[in-house]
């Protein structure tokens, strides 16, 4: 499962530092997983830098993501690093 936009809006927005991210296995199966719904929604609203930490999942990082969704994450000036286990 995943969560839900107004999850996101209410949890996430203008995130900073570091941000812990459920990666899950849905992205394997070409399903939208909470990377994605983070990357559409929240990633508009940061404005500092962050630290992107995603674990509990059996994806591979990048490989199983939507190229877009990885794309858009990686072109974000805010970005520092991301960390996957």
């Amino acid at each position: 499962s995943t969560q839900s936009e107004a999850f996101f809006r209410q949890h996430y927005s203008g995130a900073h530092g570091i941000v812990w991210l459920r990666l899950s296995t849905l992205s394997r199966d070409a399903q939208t997983c909470d990377l994605d719904t983070f990357v559409r929604i929240v990633l508009p609203t940061i404005t500092a830098p962050f630290t992107l930490l995603t674990t509990d999942g059996d994806a591979s990082v990048p490989s199983d993501l939507a190229k877009g969704t990885v794309d858009q994450l990686l072109a974000s000036p805010f970005l520092v690093s991301w960390y996957s286990q």
